[in-house]
């Protein structure tokens, strides 16, 4: 998967040094525990939109299509969220977190909403939901 493999690839050195989810893009490979193969990423990144909103972190997912609606996005944002607020807290920010996706994207609302998101408002093109601590 080139797609997940890449974005791995270039945050591994985040792996080498203390994250700091306000200034570091953090990507976690999602991978068949049977198996071991990768079939997708779990990402969380400063969210960078509306001067009101900066210092928000963004969480994203993307997954294979062959193993889409399995269950896997969900389980690891459920995993992610967690550590994420825990990690903000630590740093004493606003323990927050949104994730965007564009209106159409049925399966990434689904994983949101499931993950413990509510959705806030729509944009022109995209959907906007959050969850907080």
């Amino acid at each position: 998967m080139k797609c997940a493999e890449g974005v791995i690839r270039d945050n591994m050195k985040v792996c080498s040094h203390e994250v700091n989810l306000l200034k570091d893009e953090f990507c976690l490979g999602i991978v068949l525990k049977d198996t071991g193969e990768l079939i997708g990423s779990i990402s969380l990144s400063k969210f960078h939109g509306p001067e009101d909103e900066l210092e928000n972190v963004e969480i994203g997912w993307l997954i294979c299509e062959k193993y889409q609606n399995k269950g896997y996005a969900t389980e690891a944002a459920k995993a992610a969220i967690p550590w994420a607020f825990s990690e903000l807290k630590t740093l004493g920010a606003e323990e927050k977190l949104i994730s965007i996706m564009e209106h159409e994207n049925w399966p990434s609302r689904r994983v949101a909403e499931k993950a413990g998101l509510n959705f806030v408002r729509a944009e022109k093109y995209v959907s906007i939901y959050e969850i907080s601590n």
